[in-house]
Formats: C-alpha cells, structure tokens, sequence
C-alpha cells in the first residue's frame, strides 16, 4: 500500500510549472497519500498554496557541506517513503531517490543511472533531436505515473495565486490605463541562455506593427537582470509599450492571464500563458519545439527547420536558427490568432479569483 509519496524534480521556472499536473493526477489516483515535493528554493512559489502537495522540502546543493547533506539525507530517509519519483534525468535526483531506501523508486532511463537509482523506469526521449518518441513535456513526466499502472485524465497546469497578487496586478492595469477594447499582447524577450534570444529589432518591428494594424496594448515583459535587452527594444520602437518588471511568479501569472496573446522566446514564462488558457506563439530555435508545445489550446510554433535545428546546444557561432526568424513570419502567426477588423475576446477584467485560475 502507497500511503507516502516524494516528487523530485529541479530545474529552471519552465521545468516547475510543467511539473504541476503530476500532483493532481497522482492524488486522483492515491486520494489518501501524503505528498512531498523536494525541489530548490528559486521557484518554490510556484507549489505554494498547491492544494494537492502535503508538505514542500527546498534543497539548495550550495548551502550543504558533505556532512550536511548527509544529514538531509537520512532526514529523507526516516520519512519511510512508500514511493519516489524522480522526474529530473540528472545525477543527484537519482542519488537522493536511492539514498531514500523507498520500496518503489521511478525516474527515467539516462546514463545507466537507472541501474542503480530506480526499479521501476521510463524512456523519456533526446530533447536534441526531433524524433518519433518527441512529445509533450508533461506527458513524461505522468508517464511515470502510467508506469505505475496508474490513470491520467488531466494534463492542465494549474498555479495558486493568492488576493494580494490579484491586487497588485490590479492596480498595474489600472495605473497603466489600459484599453480594454483593443487587444494586449505580451512580448517576452527574456532569456536565461543567450541561444534562444530573438533580436532587439524584431521585437520592436513586431510591437510596432501590432499596435498599427491591431490598435494594440503592448506589453513588454522585463524577467530580473534583463533590463539592457528590454532597453534596447524600447529604444527601437516608435510605440510606446507598457513595462511590466518587478513582479513575482504567480503575479506575473495573473497579468499574463489578461492576455489576448503571448509572444515568446523559449523560456519558461510560456507555460504561465498556458496554466491560464493564453494563446502563445513561441520562437523556438536549438530546443525540441514538440518538447514544449501543448497538443491543445492554440500556441503556436515559429522556427526555422534547418538541418542542425534543434540541436540542443547552449553555444553557437552562427544561430541562424534565430536569426533568420522575421517579424513577417511571426505576425503572420498572430493572424491565426486575432483578425484585424473584427471585435476580440477580451479578457475578464474585473479581477475576480475564479476557479478558471486555480
């Protein structure tokens, strides 16, 4: 009998929030387990206020000497864990999954590490290649729970927010004067890895036609440490969009949520667009697009099929694979979206906390 259970997973804001649907499914198969998640600190606010995680453990490797971690360890291990699943294909999820001692242990067949770590394993495929085993995200990490013999019914990603972030976005909207009966459209150039950056001058081409052929309200998403890149675009706009810095995860959620649309490089405020029915249209360049596009809901692929894309890497002297997308190629996606000429759907904007964004 399962009756407790620990999720690991670490990575980066995208990696968290695609990591969401697993919860749900698993209490909807084990109603009465007691869940633990085990992750690192900079994104812990994602599983705040997750109504189906019974207990949240952050785990930063910088602040654990070796007699520290060890520590941690047979902290972990005297929890008497009835299963572990490992979603994060890296070296220490499986460490910390084995040092647990729990009776079933799953995670994904990578570098022979599932030899050791787990008993019962997946096959999640190379994100570097397009191949016949490319999918969603999200469905391996609930194969996992599959390889359980266990049923998936939802694979929506749902975050928490709380009163005073529907406040301060609120009064964001409010402050900014915000045309309601025009379209919003959030550009996102942000980046964590330089690869995946589009242009200063395509973002600011493609504000600026926005607002000329939809009367657009433009919003430019500023992420911590992006400001010279925010700059820039603004510099080369002859519009005047609005900023949006400062704000927290699940703040930054709900803005996104007054979004007709979402225009994005590939990082992981997307999948923020997708927890809140957004549509998106994503700029993909060395990373598996099919990896990191849901299979419903309308968003968008803009990419290059050259014959190195995707290829997986961080580095590259020639990124065409970026480089040559246009703002012609991406606008002609936003037309799939919205039609000029016609009324839009314009979010709600009463600013209500309905059960759509829970």
């Amino acid at each position: 009998m399962i009756e407790r259970v620990l999720i690991i997973n670490f990575g980066g804001l995208g990696d968290m929030v695609y990591t969401t649907p697993i919860f749900r499914e698993l209490k909807r198969n084990l109603p009465d387990c007691y869940l633990i998640f085990l992750t690192e600190p900079p994104y812990a606010e994602v599983f705040i206020n997750n109504p189906y995680i019974d207990e949240l453990i952050l785990f930063n490797k910088k602040d654990y000497r070796l007699r520290d971690a060890l520590k941690f360890y047979r902290k972990l291990k005297r929890k008497n864990l009835d299963l572990v699943i490992d979603l994060t294909k890296g070296a220490r999820g499986a460490f910390i999954t084995w040092m647990t001692g729990a009776e079933k242990r799953v995670g994904f067949k990578h570098k022979g590490r599932e030899l050791f770590a787990y008993n019962v394993w997946v096959t999640r495929d190379n994100t570097k290649t397009i191949c016949p085993n490319s999918k969603y995200v999200v469905e391996f990490f609930l194969d996992t729970l599959r390889a359980l013999g266990m049923k998936v019914e939802d694979l929506s990603l749902r975050l928490y927010p709380g009163k005073k972030d529907w406040s301060v976005v609120r009064d964001f909207l409010i402050n900014k004067k915000i045309d309601w009966t025009k379209p919003i459209i959030g550009l996102n150039p942000n980046v964590s890895i330089k690869l995946r950056e589009w242009q200063p001058e395509g973002f600011a081409e493609t504000g600026d036609r926005l607002v000329e052929q939809y009367g657009a309200n433009i919003i430019l998403i500023q992420a911590p440490n992006q400001e010279k890149m925010v700059s820039s675009i603004i510099k080369k706009m002859h519009t005047s969009p609005f900023i949006a810095s400062g704000f927290t995860i699940k703040q930054l959620t709900l803005l996104i949520s007054k979004f007709s649309l979402l225009i994005t490089v590939d990082t992981g405020i997307k999948p923020l667009a997708v927890a809140m029915d957004v549509p998106t249209i994503t700029l993909f360049g060395p990373t598996n697009y099919i990896n990191y596009t849901p299979t419903s809901g309308k968003h968008l692929v803009v990419r290059k099929d050259l014959p190195c894309s995707p290829c997986g890497k961080f580095h590259c002297d020639n990124p065409e694979c970026m480089t040559l997308i246009t703002p012609e190629n991406v606008l002609s996606k936003v037309e799939e979206i919205l039609v000029s000429g016609v009324n839009y759907k314009i979010p709600n904007h009463k600013f209500q906390n309905t059960n759509k964004f829970q």
